[in-house]
């Protein structure tokens, strides 16, 4: 036996798996992997500890998978503007996970999205290159032309498949953005008819990002096409936006409700008039939050709730003579002045331009997104606010900034509000300040119609003290085009 060689066993090696709970692999034991917690550690008496959450893909790795899966050349340079560039305008201050994660998911798995979403990246690379409309982008149409065949195909073969995975709205929504960079608005109108009935019928994790997007998309249209674009009792809108099911809460109601109480609080049942001085101060509160610590987004973001805040501020002040007279009225709305240059200071802001820039009459570099954030309150205020240096600089701002948010676009909301200055202020003598115009001339709260036959826009409105109140006087907005 002494000359028998023993030969030593050669213990089997396995790589450690680095996915079970933490407590098996602090032990170094196997761990079973059951969830929410691992049999071993129950069976055992011990506190089982969970799972580490793998890392979330990077930018970059969707980068690299998305620039395999297209062609190299036409395609590839497409999809890479898209990465670049256009995932942030589009996502403008809200999180871009629906556009950078869920769409290029999607387009790995769908031809008809993968198309659709180079022809959206063709056209906003020519929207932000100063390319006109009648310059027909021959590659964008070509890959939108293909996507609705697929999308028509599989709604056809598997609607009900199509529906409850969401990809269908998913896919409107490019096809809504495609529509409108090309300048058709009744056609993206119609399409988000379409997306908002079939909401209900989907079941996804990502129902909260479609009721937002499309919500958004819902809102502007009801305050540029028509308010009635969902019928009288606006039962879609509500369901879209305030679905008792979803957790997710307005993005600016809540805020500034507590802003509202703390207000109150402070002040324990205020006149009007301190209110009103309450209101005002809120202007120096915009300068004093630290943004060097925010990112460009955050910063933006923040600026964009101030300014809502401040414009309900005013919303609200107003409700509080609503009862009055309208010169008390008038008065109220002349006298909210630093309110509304706050507004357009934080809008400048947001866009990079400064009123030192007056003498600069170049447009701004285009932008596109799916955000609320600026064109409204800047109308709100325009119409509300009869101060002329106030309403100039608004219109002077919309036309340079060069700026689109879904179905509003800066160009047309600066004609709109030249309109209400032309109506307001026609015949008059040099107006220099709000006093200059009288009660007589001004509107009641206007309101807008565009008409999907036609393409033309109108505005709507009566007069402040009119003895008639059933009169309604209608103009078209020209200069549009």
């Amino acid at each position: 036996m002494s000359g028998t060689q023993v030969t030593k066993r050669k213990r089997s090696y396995k790589s450690r798996t680095r996915t079970g709970c933490i407590t098996c692999r602090i032990r170094r034991v196997k761990c079973d992997e059951e969830h929410p917690s691992c049999r071993k550690c129950v069976s055992t008496g011990r506190k089982c500890d969970g799972y580490v959450v793998s890392r979330a893909a990077s930018p970059s790795c969707y980068r690299d998978l998305s620039l395999n899966l297209f062609k190299p050349g036409e395609e590839a340079g497409a999809i890479e503007f898209f990465l670049r560039v256009s995932i942030d305008q589009l996502s403008g201050n809200s999180q871009p996970e629906f556009w950078r994660r869920h769409i290029i998911q999607l387009a790995h798995q769908d031809t008809g999205t993968r198309h659709g979403l180079l022809a959206l990246a063709h056209l906003h690379r020519d929207f932000t290159n100063h390319k006109t409309q009648s310059t027909r982008n021959q590659s964008a149409l070509r890959h939108y032309n293909i996507a609705i065949q697929h999308h028509v195909t599989s709604m056809v073969e598997g609607p009900q498949d199509a529906m409850q995975s969401g990809s269908f709205i998913s896919t409107a929504i490019i096809f809504i953005c495609v529509e409108l960079m090309q300048g058709h608005i009744a056609s993206a109108v119609s399409l988000l008819q379409r997306a908002v009935t079939l909401i209900p019928a989907t079941a996804t994790r990502l129902i909260s990002l479609h009721e937002d997007l499309v919500g958004r998309l819902q809102i502007q249209a009801k305050r540029l096409v028509s308010k009635d674009l969902w019928g009288p009792h606006d039962s879609q809108h509500k369901k879209i936006c305030h679905n008792p099911g979803s957790k997710r809460k307005p993005d600016w109601k809540n805020p500034y409700q507590n802003l509202s109480k703390d207000g109150a609080a402070l002040c324990e049942e205020p006149s009007l008039w301190e209110k009103i001085q309450w209101a005002c101060s809120i202007t120096e509160v915009a300068d004093g939050i630290e943004h060097a610590t925010l990112s460009a987004r955050e910063r933006a973001a923040a600026d964009v709730v101030r300014i809502r805040k401040l414009l309900v501020t005013t919303f609200m002040l107003a409700d509080e003579v609503q009862s009055a007279q309208e010169e008390e009225r008038a008065v109220l709305s002349d006298s909210l002045l630093p309110i509304y240059r706050a507004i357009i200071a934080l809008a400048e802001r947001i866009m990079g331009l400064s009123p030192l820039e007056q003498n600069n009459t170049l447009p701004h570099t285009p932008c596109f997104t799916l955000d609320m954030g600026i064109i409204g309150p800047l109308y709100e205020v325009a119409w509300r606010c009869r101060d002329p240096e106030i309403r100039r600089r608004i219109i002077d701002l919309l036309r340079r900034s060069n700026r689109q948010e879904g179905l509003l676009r800066s160009s047309i909301y600066a004609r709109i509000v030249e309109t209400i200055v032309d109506i307001e202020e026609g015949g008059l003598s040099p107006v220099l300040k709000s006093g200059d115009i009288p009660l007589c001339a001004r509107m009641a709260k206007p309101s807008l119609s565009f008409d999907l036959t036609t393409s033309k826009l109108f505005i709507s409105y009566r007069l402040l003290l009119a003895s008639d109140l059933d009169t309604l006087y209608c103009r078209e907005i020209t200069g549009i085009d």
